[in-house]
Order: C-alpha cells, then sequence, then structure tokens
C-alpha cells in the first residue's frame, strides 16, 4: 500500500470535523468545547461537567472514524482488513484523547 502525504491545509477541517462531533455528542458548541480545552481541562472533564460519561465521547469518536474508513473501503483506498486494523489500534489513541491518560501499550 503506497502512502501519500496530505497538505496541511487539507487536514485541518478534519480536525474541526472532529471537535464539532465531540462538541456534539456533550451537547455544547464547539466554541465552548475548544475555549475548555484550552483553559486545560480534558475531554472526559468537559463531557462528565454535561452529564455526559467519557465512554460515549470515545464510542462516538470510534463511530465516527469507522465511517470514515468505511468510505476510504468503498473508494477503493484501503481493504476491510485494513480498516478494521486501523479502527482497532485508533481506539487506545482515542480513549488518551478524550481522558488524557495514555493506555496505549499499557499491558
Amino acid at each position: 500500500m503506497t502512502t501519500t502525504t496530505i497538505p496541511r491545509q487539507r487536514r485541518a477541517p478534519r480536525r474541526r470535523r472532529g471537535l464539532a462531533s465531540v462538541a456534539e455528542t456533550i451537547g455544547i458548541p464547539a466554541e465552548e468545547l475548544r475555549a475548555a480545552l484550552h483553559g486545560g481541562d480534558s475531554i472526559a472533564k468537559v463531557a462528565g461537567d454535561h452529564g455526559v460519561l467519557a465512554e460515549t465521547v470515545v464510542e462516538a469518536l470510534i463511530d465516527e472514524f469507522r465511517l470514515r474508513l468505511a468510505a476510504e473501503v468503498a473508494a477503493g483506498r484501503v481493504t476491510w482488513a485494513d480498516a478494521d486494523s486501523l479502527a482497532a489500534a485508533a481506539s487506545p489513541t482515542f480513549v488518551a484523547l478524550v481522558t488524557g491518560i495514555d493506555v496505549r501499550g499499557a499491558a
């Protein structure tokens, strides 16, 4: 499989989409989430402050990632096997992103 580098200007919208997805899951505007994160709060803290479990946010991120992977499979850019591997590898990263606790490589 050949990989290509995506120019930086094309990456930013994905990050914004992820932030918007997290904010939507929590039930707050993306700007409010962004401000809380810049203020030092974790996504898990912001979610908890709004009555949403961190696990719910992680699941929403994984679901969105799987949708993107399905689109990549449909476009013929990756196989289902590769998409499944990518999704499994990404789960600990999403947990770390939401909680601030890096569980990658933990035994």
